[in-house]
């Protein structure tokens, strides 16, 4: 309803105000004659229901959204028609260098310290574009606002400022945060890293491994900033022993070291860092006792005996596949020993394993000294010397008789083989002294001798137990 309407509405109201009781009344009647039993209704048994219009609220709220539908159109309208300008943030966009002028550095032999990727940050781009633009960065495929630094002009190395620039394939760039970044550049080198190796944790029980070995050159070549390249030492491959049993050919790459083993980063390198093919054999092991293998030629002298055999060092380690070590003990041997020369004394013997096959790996050294201790053997032995043979001194025979109780001497001699076998009765001679003799029953002792007169009759290397006898005195008859 317009304010026209309303104004008619309150002015034909104001005319019926006007209207005199006597007109109302007969209009009344004349419209609405009375019916025969038809009583007259009071006004307020029946009100008429209102419309949505005539409810003030609902009125009101209608016009105002008539009016921001009409608002948002015609501002839509104008928008479009005259096309602002407007200005787009673009956050997180990746810095590069400036295509070329890397590569140019690197011609100079000059290379930025760190790693790009680490050391250029990423900016905030605004981008200054036309409203109807907007909707692009959106959709665009690919990288839309690009930010780059040149480094063209740097010819030696130091530390440089550089200005940050903007490119957008929508709108124009017309700040960016930062605006600059700081580099630092060195000379660009090329170094040869010798490749190392170093175990952790220990091989399980019973198992070997050998020496490994790099496949190609005993080392890698690396290149990048000077101050990074200066500091790496060595190149070193960790092999984890734990668990291993069988022989391993296998790529590792290796960890960069410096003088004091402190593992480096690898900022500033320029490419990756070469693997390294490490082979190393792992093979199952065994003790051997070398005494087990030990036996004899010859025939040692009857008067000698061996007393002690030692051996130094009394093992052999050996590692081979298992189905060589099931079999060693068949194969591998040691030349027997002769002793058939050997006198008393200490004798020593190098002795070495023979039979050793291709397949079996020493992992001690296959040279061993056995020392053979040789003595004598010792022996008893009794010589009986009749008492014919006995010479017998100091008798006299003018006063005394003598009667002798044994008709022979038995001599014992315990000692070496070698000596006591040697003796024959004629080499013994028995001398009785029974000067100063008197009257009675006497024992009485031989003193013996020894053709000769040997060493060993002083030295005490033969015990001699010559047996005493009773010599009876009495007065001789006249």
């Amino acid at each position: 309803m317009t304010a026209n309407d309303n104004n008619t509405l309150e002015m034909n109201t104001a005319s019926s105000a006007q209207r005199s009781p006597a007109s109302e009344e007969r209009s009344a009647t004349a419209s609405a004659p009375v019916l025969p039993d038809q009583g007259i209704k009071n006004e307020s048994d029946e009100t008429p229901k209102k419309r949505w219009y005539q409810n003030t609220i609902l009125r009101k709220i209608g016009y105002a959204l008539i009016a921001l539908i009409i608002a948002v159109t015609v501002w839509g309208y104008v928008l479009m028609s005259e096309n602002p300008v407007r200005t787009k943030r673009i956050e997180s966009v990746r810095l590069s260098v400036d295509g070329g002028s890397e590569a140019g550095l690197r011609s100079r032999n000059l290379i930025i310290t760190d790693d790009l990727t680490s050391l250029l940050p990423t900016v905030t781009v605004n981008v200054q574009t036309r409203l109807d633009q907007l909707p692009r960065f959106d959709s665009a495929i690919g990288e839309v606002v690009t930010a780059t630094i040149n480094l063209n002009d740097i010819r030696s190395p130091g530390e440089y400022v550089r200005q940050i620039t903007a490119t957008s394939t929508i709108g124009t760039p017309v700040s960016i945060e930062p605006s600059t970044v700081t580099i630092t550049v060195e000379n660009y080198v090329t170094r040869d890293i010798p490749i190392t190796y170093s175990f952790e944790n220990s091989m399980p029980d019973g198992y070997w491994h050998g020496e490994p070995e790099f496949r190609g050159d005993d080392t890698i070549t690396l290149a990048g900033a000077e101050s990074k390249i200066s500091r790496i030492v060595k190149a070193n491959c960790v092999i984890n022993l734990s668990g291993l049993t069988n022989s391993i050919n296998e790529s590792f790459e290796p960890v960069l070291l410096d003088d004091e083993h402190n593992e480096l980063d690898r900022l500033g390198i320029v490419g990756v860092v070469p693997s390294v093919i490490v082979s190393m054999k792992v093979l199952p092991y065994e003790d051997i006792s070398v005494e087990d293998f030990i036996n004899y030629a010859g025939e040692i002298n009857e008067n000698y005996e061996i007393t002690s055999v030692s051996i130094s060092p009394k093992i052999l380690t050996v590692a081979a596949p298992h189905e060589t070590l099931d079999v060693i003990s068949d194969t591998i041997y040691i030349d027997p020993i002769n002793v058939s020369n050997l006198y008393p004394g200490t004798h020593q013997q190098r002795i070495s394993f023979a039979g050793i096959t291709s397949d079996m790996k020493l992992l001690s050294d296959n040279s061993f000294i056995v020392t053979i201790t040789v003595a004598d053997k010792e022996v008893q032995r009794s010589i009986n010397i009749p008492i014919e043979d006995t010479v017998i001194v100091g008798e006299d025979r003018e006063l005394f008789n003598y009667q002798y109780g044994t008709r022979s001497f038995s001599v014992q001699f315990v000692g070496p083989a070698r000596i006591v076998n040697a003796l024959n009765q004629g080499d013994i001679s028995l001398y009785l002294d029974v000067s100063g003799l008197l009257r009675g029953t006497h024992e009485v002792t031989p003193s013996i001798s020894v053709e000769g007169e040997p060493s060993w009759l002083y030295d005490g290397s033969v015990a001699i137990t010559v047996q005493h006898s009773f010599c009876t005195v009495t007065t001789a008859t006249p």
